[in-house]
């Protein structure tokens, strides 16, 4: 009886170790891309999952310690002090495999390598990485949009236009006026000329001196 139920412990177990193989840590082959002051989630989790709640988890960015969870509870008298009330764990997801780290209010010092380690796990493959990326947040200028050289493509076109309708108006219409003047003064002066030539031949005196000369 106790030959039968050691078989079965034994059987058991193989057969459960097969369904789970060995757990991997895995982390991100493409790079995590952030600007300043987001929060970001570095992820990371077991292939095929496993329950780490009882083991040791670290997260380390090149060689400074970024979060540490041991004892089932986090320890945040290991951290650096540059990474303190930034990061958490997602524990409700830590019996699933979920190792990933949450980093709050990123800034440019946060670049760099970030590795989950975990050293007691029943594997080859213990680590995971992914590189973070933190940007400087985009600055949009009013003069950069294309919508304000939109507006002051528009503008300069429409001052052109403008100088452009000035200029020919000059060009044209004074020349124009001076052909109109120069027209009327003429026929005024016409006018005159006929005005006087019909008085001279109107006059009594004139007609008289007429009649004289023919007789």
């Amino acid at each position: 009886m106790a030959f039968k139920l050691t078989f079965l412990v034994l059987l058991f177990s193989g057969t459960a170790a097969e369904f789970t193989g060995n757990p991997e840590v895995k982390g991100s082959p493409q790079p995590i891309r952030a600007t300043v002051g987001q929060d970001v989630i570095l992820p990371c989790h077991l292939d095929p999952p496993f329950d780490v709640r009882s083991l040791t988890v670290e997260w380390r960015c090149n060689t400074t310690r970024v979060h540490v969870y041991r004892n089932k509870r986090d320890d945040p008298n290991s951290q650096h002090k540059d990474f303190k009330t930034r990061t958490s764990l997602f524990h409700d997801e830590m019996s699933k495999g979920n190792l990933s780290l949450k980093l709050s209010s990123v800034n440019k010092t946060d670049t760099g390598n970030y590795t989950c380690y975990v050293p007691n796990l029943d594997s080859q493959v213990k680590k995971g990485h992914l590189v973070l990326i933190v940007e400087d947040t985009p600055q949009l200028t009013v003069s950069s949009t294309p919508a304000a050289v939109t507006v002051d493509k528009d503008a300069a076109r429409t001052d052109y236009n403008q100088q452009l309708g000035l200029g020919l108006g000059l060009g044209l219409g004074l020349p124009l006026i001076i052909v109109i003047i120069a027209v009327m003064f003429g026929y005024f002066i016409c006018k005159g000329r006929r005005e006087e030539n019909r008085k001279s031949e109107n006059n009594p005196l004139n007609m008289v001196n007429l009649n004289n000369d023919n007789n």
